[in-house]
């Protein structure tokens, strides 16, 4: 009976130190994900901030190339 005992005293232990190892990986798990969150989150901010450029100098490009063809098309017509 004592052998039992022992047995169970052993796996409770055993029990309580799988839970502290879950407890604290599911801690780590959630840093990583806080952490995760935060980079998306700055990633976006830069992709968003490079996006505006390039509309930009599409836009510029387009104004050019009207700004050629009209000045082109005046030059023909007088």
């Amino acid at each position: 009976m004592a052998g039992v005992k022992a047995r169970l005293v052993a796996v409770e232990g055993h029990g309580r130190e799988q839970r502290v190892m879950i407890e604290d990986l599911k801690a780590g798990v959630a840093g990583l994900k806080a952490d995760m969150d935060r980079r998306f989150d700055n990633l976006d901010a830069k992709m968003s901030k490079q996006f505006m450029w390039l509309v930009g100098l599409h836009t510029m490009t387009l104004l050019a190339v009207v700004t050629a063809l009209a000045a082109m098309l005046s030059a023909v017509t007088r």
